[in-house]
């Protein structure tokens, strides 16, 4: 038996089966503007209804992506969409009155054509893939970045590295590893020597510049890649840290270990594995000179004689409070 139904009823079992999926099922003109949509377009807070023009489908998306989704919809009329829906994040108004990036939704198209072959229009589907989105981001940062620290694991540190390398700025690299780190460990325990990385990470983020590259790489150890940076200048911003850290690291009671940390320095002139080498010789001199050191690649002066600050006392805060 057929089932007869009315234009009405039509766009009726239409809205119920476009809002089931959780597509937004959209009818274009020959231009791109949006005709009709599916009342659940207000889930992306359109109200069509309330318009006095309809919108063209690429005002729904944010500014930068607003020329590639013109492009796409030309290509669809045309008969030349490329594979794949286009994705792109909505536009919403931010409190300036400007765009804000919103939710992520892809398009997909097909053109509607006349009896002649030309586009009169075009049928699409909305869908949010703001979900897939997360999930993505989640998994690029779990395979880029130190879950424990935040900074990005040794894999990317490495490529990194290599892109200043191939620039002409030139630069240094810097190993800081924390002293006596594993009698840390034995004595307090995995908890309290977490907390001594997550620490150190956020103090070594609060000394560097913007440019500047970080990386937790194992156990106490951590790099820096400082770009365009002499190695005097390294030498400079390397004891101010040691010195700084130090300073701040006073345990809150005197049980408490008084931390410092080590660092090995090499310039960027090499290749990148040659800059770990000998960066990791530094840095092994400068620790077997007693630690709390500055050690430099090629460096014969022997081991750094730090100035005392004179609000050591002042700056003293526990190691295991975040």
């Amino acid at each position: 038996m057929e089932i007869g139904l009315s234009a009405t009823e039509g766009a009726e079992l239409h809205g119920l089966l476009a809002e089931a999926a959780g597509d937004i099922v959209v009818k274009l003109d020959a231009n791109g503007f949006i005709q009709h949509a599916s009342p659940n377009i207000k889930t992306m807070g359109l109200e069509l209804s309330q318009l006095l023009f309809l919108p063209h489908i690429a005002d729904l998306a944010c500014a930068n992506y607003v020329d590639g989704l013109r492009i796409f919809v030309a290509a669809a009329m045309d008969g030349n969409a490329t594979e794949g829906p286009f994705e792109f994040p909505i536009a919403i108004p931010g409190e300036t009155g400007l765009a804000d990036q919103g939710k992520w939704h892809s398009l997909s198209l097909r053109p509607v054509l006349n009896d002649d072959g030309t586009a009169c229009g075009a049928l699409g589907l909305l869908r949010s893939i703001e979900h897939r989105r997360m999930l993505e981001g989640e998994l690029y940062a779990s395979a880029t970045t130190d879950h424990l620290t935040g900074l990005c694991n040794s894999k990317v540190f490495a490529a990194k590295l290599r892109r200043a390398k191939k620039s002409d700025e030139g630069g240094a690299l810097a190993l800081f590893e924390l002293d006596r780190f594993r009698a840390i460990f034995m004595q307090y325990g995995q908890s309290a020597a977490e907390e001594v990385l997550w620490a150190f990470a956020q103090f070594l983020e609060a000394m560097s510049q913007p440019d500047y590259d970080l990386a937790h790489l194992d156990g106490g150890r951590f790099a820096v890649c400082l770009p365009g940076m002499s190695s005097e200048d390294a030498r400079v911003w390397c004891e101010d840290v040691l010195e700084t850290f130090a300073a701040l690291a006073i345990g809150a009671t005197p049980g408490e270990p008084r931390l410092s940390a080590s660092v090995g320095l090499t310039t960027l002139s090499s290749s990148v594995n040659e800059a770990f080498k000998q960066a990791e010789l530094a840095l092994v001199m400068a620790r077997a000179s007693g630690g709390m050191r500055v050690g430099v690649s090629g460096d014969t002066r022997g081991p750094i004689v730090f100035r005392e600050r004179p609000m050591v006392g002042e700056l003293g805060v526990s190691f295991a409070a975040r």
